[in-house]
């Protein structure tokens, strides 16, 4: 779960409400058209902030462990849930914290993170330091407005020699074709 939310940059609410029938490993991605919250001690399900249902696609690095905790884990129906808990159903962030969240912290040695960084790691460097054009990470963060997208994409190290070598092939290939 931990490892799925932070590749794809998925919050809590929306990870927690993922079903077998979301993933396909074939085409590597996750189908994300839920996210659920708890207001006032009552479980509310619904379509994410953005109203939109998007694809993300999963880093192949991932697939394996995605298969086997599908085989393993995953409830079995197609609309069982990805990640339930003992009883069957979605994690509450606290108990998710206590039980899951502070070990895995402790054991990458980051006991100052907190479940929402996972997310916003991906966002701000995963996603935006590649180089991802403003529209491809809209749609991978499931962002509705340009200034939610621009707030992670920043100017990565080392973006400015990506931007200029293809410059000087294309000024090569100018000149060749000039004769110059």
């Amino acid at each position: 779960m931990i490892e799925l939310a932070a590749w794809c940059a998925l919050r809590f609410g929306k990870v927690v409400d993922l079903h077998r029938g979301d993933v396909d490993l074939k085409s590597g991605e996750i189908r994300v058209s839920r996210a659920v919250q708890w207001v006032d001690g009552k479980k509310i399900v619904a379509a994410p902030k953005a109203d939109s249902v998007r694809v993300v696609a999963f880093p192949p690095h991932i697939g394996e462990a995605i298969k086997e905790h599908l085989r393993k884990h995953a409830q079995w129906r197609k609309d069982g849930l990805l990640f339930p808990t003992m009883h069957g159903e979605q994690y509450r962030a606290p108990t998710f914290h206590q039980a899951y969240f502070r070990k895995a912290r402790e054991a990458a040695g980051r006991p100052d993170t907190c479940a929402s960084t996972t997310s916003a790691a991906h966002r701000s460097h995963f996603a935006a330091a590649p180089g991802a054009t403003l529209a491809e990470l809209m749609q991978r963060l499931g962002h509705s407005t340009v200034s939610a997208a621009l707030a992670y994409q920043h100017a990565a190290q080392g973006s400015d020699r990506r931007i200029a070598e293809p410059l000087s092939r294309f000024a090569i290939t100018s000149s060749h074709e000039r004769g110059t």
